[in-house]
């Protein structure tokens, strides 16, 4: 489990790095959000940013929702049956991709806004 804990904080720590530094670049070198008009490309180039770093934000995060519930069923039980992990897996599907795509409709809108 540290194991885990470490490699997910590398990863978001890495990510929120790149992410924010290029966010920042793109938010300067196009002028977004002073106040003036901004070009369609900084426009485009935001949007692509946004919504390719929210999906390399939220899927991980809906995979682990329903490796976590798996895993849980899984160290609990006293003889977990395999049929019993891909049902349990397959329930816990839906409400992760409903999560997965309100996050990311979230993110958008924090990062991008209604530009």
């Amino acid at each position: 489990m540290k194991k885990w804990f470490w490699s997910a904080g590398g990863y978001y720590g890495i990510w929120s790095l790149t992410f924010f530094i290029g966010y920042l670049w793109i938010r300067s070198r196009y002028n977004l959000f002073a106040g003036t008009a901004a070009s369609p490309e900084g426009r485009e180039l935001l949007w692509y940013w946004v919504s390719g770093f929210g999906l390399l934000f939220i899927l991980p995060l809906g995979i682990g929702q329903v490796a976590a519930g798996i895993l849980s069923y899984r160290y609990a039980a006293s003889r977990p049956r395999t049929w019993v992990s891909l049902l349990l897996g397959l329930v816990l599907c839906i409400p992760a991709v409903v999560g997965c795509l309100f996050g990311y409709a979230l993110f958008i809108l924090l990062f991008h806004g209604f530009a």
